[in-house]
């Protein structure tokens, strides 16, 4: 098996996009027999296949294969980034056909198909989309790298940089307001210590003090501001999970062999 490295010169784009469309995963043997299988519940059922994905045990062995077959010839770099999942935009003729779309770490996205040509099912990708590199993404903080709100309120400076974030703790919301001299010390700092990053600049609302959004975990929200984006998206989620129940009704009742909680795994 050839493998990839570092110095592999990729094709033009254009060259790549067909090179990645003409690599084709056959299915086969009890890979081939759980998709028939699958192809003839998911007809049942209906639906976008992306949502019916997850019942599919033939899809992770046949996408972890065509991976491995683009990286190995320098065609694909796996992003680190979650991969975009939307279908509004997707660039399929038909996006309820597309299963899933991946991303290469330049920003590159291809949608995956099932393609059943009557003879043989062979799994597939074709270009997508294209969005910003991994190299252009901003960090995805943790809880543990940003502060809690009390600290931020206690004046806790900036965990990332040292620098001061200038909130006090209120008797309401109030912002501590910092004089011209000390904003203009503080942001020339910055701009020294950050001038090659790269990265978009945050401040907290009513402050002047420049954080680096790379370098920098942003601020918490206040907690009254989190209890109103929970009652926002708090009842889209559960309607996620209402509709995602439902599908499972109905897969089942149209007599799936494998529960929804097993997907990617033969039912023992």
């Amino acid at each position: 098996m050839v493998k990839s490295t570092a110095a592999t010169r990729r094709p033009s784009a254009r060259n790549r996009r067909q090179a990645l469309a003409e690599i084709a995963i056959q299915l086969r043997d009890a890979n081939l027999h759980a998709y028939c299988r699958w192809a003839k519940r998911a007809a049942a059922v209906g639906g976008p296949g992306r949502d019916l994905i997850r019942f599919a045990s033939w899809y992770q062995p046949a996408i972890d294969a065509w991976v491995e077959a683009a990286s190995v010839t320098g065609l694909w770099q796996p992003s680190k980034e979650q991969p975009w999942e939307g279908s509004q935009h997707c660039r399929a003729e038909d996006p309820d056909a597309v299963l899933a779309h991946l991303r290469d770490s330049d920003g590159t996205h291809v949608h995956v198909r099932a393609v059943n040509d009557g003879i043989s099912v062979a799994l597939r990708a074709e270009f997508c989309r294209m969005t910003v590199p991994d190299s252009s993404v901003e960090r995805v903080w943790t809880d543990e790298q940003r502060l809690t709100y009390a600290e931020l309120l206690a004046g806790v400076s900036c965990p990332g940089c040292g620098r001061p974030l200038q909130m006090r703790p209120p008797s309401g919301d109030e912002i501590a307001i910092l004089d011209e001299d000390a904003i203009n010390s503080e942001n020339a700092e910055f701009l020294t210590r950050h001038a090659g990053c790269g990265a978009m600049r945050w401040s907290i609302a009513g402050e002047e003090i420049a954080h680096c959004s790379r370098c920098c975990p942003p601020p918490p929200l206040a907690p009254s501001t989190m209890s109103k984006i929970a009652n926002i998206i708090g009842p889209v989620l559960a309607d996620h999970e209402i509709q995602k129940a439902k599908l499972s009704k109905r897969w089942v009742a149209a007599g799936a062999d494998q529960r929804p909680d097993q997907a990617g795994r033969k039912r023992r």
